[in-house]
């Protein structure tokens, strides 16, 4: 805009050619699992589900992102990337472990596991799944939580210090072009 002066500190996009959310830094540990404890010198995988009514988040592609509050990272933390990933349901009879990496992704609705178990022997089909968001779906013994329509989006942080790290919970604005 000609004139224009300063930044915003929120981005709103309508009839985007691309997806675009805001995680703000008080949804870790409430809408979003808690960020990980990262080892000295490795990496971890940290997962987050973004709304995807629409089918704008396109799987396998990186994920741009900006911190726009400002808020300074904890000591020897890098965020190296992030991609929009399509966990597969990992199969009939197969022992799976609750956690926040146990997902999968079936006709664009996202699922997690919140009890371990065994999935059934034949698989359930999908139409025995309960898909509105916090519905949730015994398969055989394990434990399925719908979030709905969503994405599952892949943050890779890692850590060059020589002591464990947590990353500071801020706000992260995505877009995937």
């Amino acid at each position: 805009m000609a004139g224009s002066k300063g930044y915003n500190t929120r981005a709103y996009v309508s009839a985007a050619p691309g997806a675009f959310a805001i995680i703000l830094g008080s949804d870790f540990g409430t809408v979003q699992p808690a960020l990980p404890s990262v080892s000295a010198n490795s990496t971890a995988d940290y997962y987050a589900a973004v709304p995807n009514t629409s089918a704008q988040w396109k799987v396998q592609k990186s994920v741009n992102y900006m911190r726009s509050d400002g808020t300074t990272e904890t000591a020897g933390i890098v965020l190296s990337k992030i991609d929009c990933i399509q966990p597969e349901y990992p199969g009939a009879g197969v022992a799976v472990t609750s956690g926040s990496n146990t997902w999968f992704v079936m006709n664009g609705y996202l699922f997690l596991c919140t009890t371990s178990g065994t999935t059934a022997t034949p698989f359930i089909g999908f139409a025995a799944f309960k898909k509105t968001k916090g519905a949730t779906t015994t398969d055989g013994t394990a434990v399925w939580t719908s979030y709905g329509k969503a994405a599952l989006l892949r943050f890779l942080f890692g850590n060059v210090s020589a002591s464990p790290a947590t990353p500071v919970a801020q706000t992260y604005e995505l877009l995937e072009s």
